[in-house]
């Protein structure tokens, strides 16, 4: 395979196989206590940590944009971000705090094409209501 630049040819060949618009692979943590986990540095948890979102998104884009590039040619780009957002759903389970067994089974993957849902696996675990946290939390003590 060659490389270097792409060339106006190549840039047209991408176009006629793939199309144009925008496609976009992403991942939820849909807590309510999710954000306040996320930001918070004074909490210490047995495992996991905080930023368990932003810092796989920052360890896996580059990996994430090689697997485009390597297979925007020959595969599906829905497929493709579908990979990619199931990955990066391990990838945030993995790195969520599992304190509660709750926030590390609530990574929920979804790929965005031209800003209409093209990919959606719902989380392990459901968004809880407030019924569900107070009898979470009474468990806990």
């Amino acid at each position: 395979m060659a490389r270097g630049r792409f060339t106006k040819d190549g840039w047209r060949r991408v176009l006629d196989q793939v199309g144009e618009g925008t496609i976009t692979a992403k991942v939820t943590v849909d807590q309510v206590y999710a954000q306040d986990q996320h930001e918070n540095p004074r909490y210490r948890h047995n495992d996991g940590s905080m930023k368990f979102v932003t810092g796989p998104l920052l360890k896996g884009s580059r990996r994430w944009l090689s697997a485009v590039a390597r297979n925007i040619l020959t595969t599906d780009p829905k497929e493709i971000f579908r990979r990619i957002a199931e990955e990066f759903a391990d990838d945030v389970e993995a790195a969520t705090p599992t304190d509660d067994g709750i926030l590390d089974k609530s990574a929920h993957p979804q790929v965005l094409e031209r800003g209409g849902v093209v990919y959606d696996r719902p989380p392990k675990m459901h968004r809880l209501s407030e019924a569900e946290i107070r009898e979470a939390t009474r468990d806990e003590s």
